[in-house]
Formats: C-alpha cells, sequence, structure tokens
C-alpha cells in the first residue's frame, strides 16, 4: 500500500483526496457561515409568488430573513404573502413586471425604503414554452426573450449597485436549456442560453474591475411547477420544494451552478466523453414521446403553451 502511494498515480490519489475533504470543510464553514448571518437579512425574490420562487422564498424566511415578493400577479402575490406570514415571515410585496425596467429600478427603491438595505437578489421570474420551431410566430419568441432574458437583464441592472453596496449577493434561475439544446424549445433555449451567457460574464467583469459579487444560478431540468401546466408531456418528477431545497443548499455552500437534480449535470459532460450522439438519441427519443402527447389548451395559437411562473 505504502509503494502504491508513493507513485504518480498514488500522489494524485492522495492529492484528490485533500482536495476533496478541504471542499467538504469549506463548504461546511461557508453553510454555517450564511444560515448565522441570514437572520435579519433582507432578500428581494422575483417570480416568488408561485413555483420554485415561492418555495425558495419559504426556505429563505425559515432562516430568518426579510423578504420582498415580486411578480406581475398582485393577488397571487397577496396569496403568498399572507402563505409566508402564517409561519412568521415578515414579507412586503412589489408588483413587477420585469420586462419594465423602470419596474425593476422602483422595486429597489421600495426595498430600500421599506427595510434599508438588500443582501440578497433571487431573481427567478420567467415564461415557459414548448412548440414546433417552424410554428412559432415571432411575437412569440420577442415575449420570451424580453421576459426571460432582457427581464433578467433588467433586474440585475436594479439591483446590483446596492448588492455591492451592503455586501450583497446574487442568485439566477438559470436552467439545463440555457446549455443544452432541446427540440420543441427553441424559442425558450434561446432565451436561457442568452441569460447564461450574460451572468457569466458579468461575474467575470465584475471581478476583473475589483469589485466580485457572489453569484449562485440554478440549473433546473424538469420541475413541477405552474410553469410547466400549458406545456405538453408528462408531469417532472421533480417537485418545486425538492428543486428549492437544492437550490438554496448550494447557495449556502457558495456554489457557482447548482443542478436539479443533481444528476443533470450529465448532460454537460456525457457528449464531450461519449459523443453528441449519444444526448442526440436522447432528447430525440423524449422529444418524441413529448410530441405524442396531447397538449394542453394553448395559451398563444395552436401548438403554443405559455405560462407566466415559474
Amino acid at each position: 500500500m505504502l509503494d502504491f502511494l508513493l507513485q504518480p498515480m498514488g500522489c494524485v490519489v492522495l492529492a484528490a483526496l485533500g482536495l476533496g475533504a478541504a471542499r467538504c470543510a469549506r463548504s461546511y464553514g461557508a453553510v454555517a457561515g450564511r444560515r448565522a448571518r441570514c437572520a435579519g437579512q433582507v432578500a428581494i425574490v422575483t417570480g416568488g409568488s408561485s413555483g420554485i420562487g415561492l418555495a425558495i422564498a419559504h426556505r429563505l424566511a425559515a432562516r430568518g430573513m426579510k423578504l420582498v415578493l415580486a411578480a406581475r400577479g398582485a393577488e397571487q402575490l397577496a396569496a403568498a404573502a399572507e402563505e409566508l406570514r402564517a409561519s412568521g415571515a415578515d414579507v412586503q410585496v412589489v408588483p413587477t413586471d420585469i420586462s419594465d425596467p423602470g419596474a425593476c429600478d422602483a422595486l429597489v427603491r421600495k426595498t430600500l425604503d421599506a427595510f434599508g438595505c438588500l443582501d440578497l437578489v433571487v431573481a427567478c421570474a420567467g415564461i415557459g414554452h414548448h412548440g414546433l420551431a417552424s410554428e412559432d410566430d415571432l411575437a412569440l419568441q420577442r415575449k420570451l426573450i424580453e421576459v426571460n432574458h432582457f427581464g433578467t437583464i433588467n433586474t440585475v441592472r436594479a439591483v446590483v449597485p446596492s448588492l455591492l453596496e451592503y455586501g450583497g449577493e446574487l442568485f439566477v434561475m438559470g436552467s439545463i436549456s440555457g446549455v443544452v439544446g432541446s427540440p420543441l424549445r427553441t424559442a425558450y433555449c434561446a432565451s436561457k442560453y442568452a441569460t447564461m451567457g450574460y451572468v457569466e460574464s458579468l461575474r467575470l467583469e465584475l471581478a476583473m474591475l475589483g469589485t466580485p459579487l457572489p453569484i449562485t444560478v440554478c440549473m433546473p431540468g424538469s420541475v413541477d411547477t405552474p410553469f410547466r401546466k400549458h406545456n405538453i408531456g408528462p408531469r417532472p418528477k421533480m417537485s418545486a420544494d425538492e428543486c428549492a431545497d437544492l437550490a438554496v443548499a448550494g447557495w449556502e455552500r457558495g456554489d457557482y451552478k447548482v443542478y436539479c437534480p443533481t444528476h443533470a449535470s450529465l448532460m454537460i459532460w456525457v457528449p464531450p466523453v461519449f459523443g453528441q450522439w449519444t444526448m442526440d438519441l436522447f432528447m430525440k427519443k423524449s422529444a418524441s414521446m413529448l410530441h405524442r402527447t396531447p397538449r394542453a389548451p394553448p395559451l398563444y395559437g395552436p401548438n403554443h403553451q405559455v405560462c407566466s411562473s415559474i
């Protein structure tokens, strides 16, 4: 055994074990530190009226954070706030359309007026879509880009100055569809690819300027939320609560990307290792199943399903 450890491969194994142990210790310390700091801190959650956004809000409230929920629907926001207040949370609501830059600026102003600081922003609002690229109308594609991509940009541009001022953090809802293409989701994937590029570039740019901002990006696969209500295909197996548990745990560890479920990361490294044909085969079978599934009542024409909450 000692001879093996003295060999080059043994040294590699020892180094890997050491790095793994160091990462575990660092992660444990980060989790403990974040949880200790959460009490009394202030978080904005866009898309916080339902789905993953609301589930994350519950977990932040359980850690003692004060919340500002933002979404378009005032009634649904009020219901979500009452649900959180019933568990003892300190919650404000600000009806906000993230596709409007002025509305995002107003959201930050109202948060600072109410609580005096800003420690975390969870950018979770978005819309989803399934449909054939040949049938997608241009207005629908523009809507997806406007909300999912420019809505995230509007949110980030509005909150970053305050996050830097108060030493806060940014949490962005990405998607596995932002790094892996998927049939029947061309416009949606395009909106998420653009968002992933923007967030990654912003993270590096802020670090280059000497004003680094801690950023966590959640990478969900298929999650059972109102976001999926009008989409085609079987209901996803992962619940919003399960996704939120993984997402918040990843944020507490200080992870940059958090895959939900964890094995969704396989979609990133399988093609380089085994060849692109493996992913193409998987996607072809999945898309074929979805395309044969009866469609839900459409919101935007005969083959377009769109819902406004992640």
